[in-house]
């Protein structure tokens, strides 16, 4: 989906920083160790992996497709 810019022209999505920073593998890898570091951090991720094991469901071994939610970090996440 394209938004008008002010100027009128098209706001192309992959125009936007994050389709280039994040894009680079050290960078993604930088992000989340900044944001999942220290205590707070830890916990975080915990609790989000959880989350997505117990939504995943038990059996486990298929495929998992993460789309657009960042650095791909919560395909990562193992059983």
């Amino acid at each position: 989906m394209t938004r008008p810019l002010a100027t009128g022209r098209a706001a192309s999505p992959r125009g936007h920083y994050s389709y280039t920073v994040y894009a680079d593998p050290a960078m993604a890898d930088a992000f989340d160790r900044a944001r999942f570091s220290g205590p707070i951090g830890e916990w975080l991720a915990a609790s989000q992996a959880d989350l997505l094991r117990e939504y995943a469901g038990p059996g486990g071994g298929g495929a998992v497709l993460d789309v657009g939610t960042g650095t791909g970090r919560a395909a990562l996440v193992g059983g």
